[in-house]
C-alpha cells in the first residue's frame, strides 16, 4: 500500500470516534430538554456523560459501533438500546 492510500485509509479508532460523534449529536439534536455532553480527555472506561440542565440528571454512556463496506460504501448502524 503506498503512502498516499495509507493516509487517505480511516482507522478502526477513525471510524470509531465518527460513530461516537454521531450518537452525541443525536443526543444534543434530538432531545426534548437542554443537554450537554461531557467528553473526557484520558480513556476513563466511558465515551462520555450526557447532562439534563434543567433537573442536572446524568448518565455514563459507552458507545460500540459496527462498521462495514458493502459495494465500496462504508455502512454505519447506530442501534438503539436493547428493550
Amino acid at each position: 500500500m503506498d503512502r498516499a492510500t495509507e493516509l487517505a485509509t480511516p482507522s478502526k479508532r477513525d471510524l470509531g470516534q465518527v460513530i461516537e460523534w454521531l450518537v452525541w449529536s443525536a443526543i444534543v439534536g434530538y432531545s426534548e430538554r437542554i443537554t450537554r455532553v461531557f467528553l473526557p480527555l484520558d480513556d476513563l472506561g466511558v465515551d462520555g456523560i450526557a447532562r439534563r440542565v434543567d433537573d442536572d440528571a446524568m448518565c455514563a454512556i459507552q458507545v460500540k459501533g459496527r462498521t462495514s463496506l458493502f459495494k465500496g460504501e462504508l455502512q454505519v448502524v447506530l442501534r438503539g438500546p436493547a428493550r
